[in-house]
């Protein structure tokens, strides 16, 4: 007998039966086995196809973002259609299972630019972390390899880089103007009371 419960077939029969008892052609029996067997195995090939490995997640966001308006109820990631790496962010296309309504899902926070692409502070937080431990692009992405976390193109990383160094810059340059500054108070300060003395 077949292990489905869909069909089945005597073992010593040459006759097909289908999910009723009823006869069935050898062709119709198995057009159905297969048809049933492909209708119950695509939607976890396309979740384990779509998913695989590990991603940065702000946890607060997905569950915010994991719930159907139309239904009022929550989407599961088993359903997951295809996904978009933003850098470190990704953005998850899930259908939800009751009404099919397709929606965009990011896994971590985001914000438009004026030129209405979002950006995700994860990107630079990590450009930050990257510099702050003082390793390159490159050694960055052998790290994620090793985590199993999908890698990030070293021209990316480096955009990303330019508009931190950016910033990291004028406040460099501002700090340093205030040290000056207060450099310059304390050494007037001092010579006062050495005039005073």
């Amino acid at each position: 007998m077949d292990t489905t419960g869909d069909t089945h077939k005597s073992v010593n029969s040459p006759f097909y039966r289908n999910k009723k008892g009823q006869f069935t052609s050898k062709k119709r029996w198995l057009n159905n086995v297969k048809l049933r067997g492909s209708k119950r195995k695509r939607p976890r090939d396309v979740y384990m196809s779509t998913l695989k490995g590990r991603r940065i997640v702000e946890l607060a966001t997905l569950a915010e973002e994991l719930w159907c308006t139309k239904c009022n109820i929550g989407l599961s990631l088993r359903d997951t259609v295809s996904e978009t790496h933003n850098c470190f962010a990704s953005t998850l296309e899930v259908n939800c299972r009751v009404c099919g309504t397709h929606y965009k899902i990011n896994t971590c926070k985001s914000f438009n630019k004026e030129s209405g692409k979002s950006t995700y502070p994860i990107n630079g937080q990590i450009v930050v972390g990257m510099y702050d431990i003082g390793i390159g692009p490159h050694k960055l992405n052998d790290f994620l390899s090793c985590s199993d976390i999908p890698t990030v193109n070293p021209s990316l990383l480096k955009k990303y880089e330019d508009e931190i160094a950016n910033i990291i810059n004028q406040c460099t340059k501002e700090n340093i103007e205030q040290a000056i500054d207060a450099e310059k108070l304390a050494t007037i300060a001092a010579n006062k009371i050495e005039e005073v003395i």
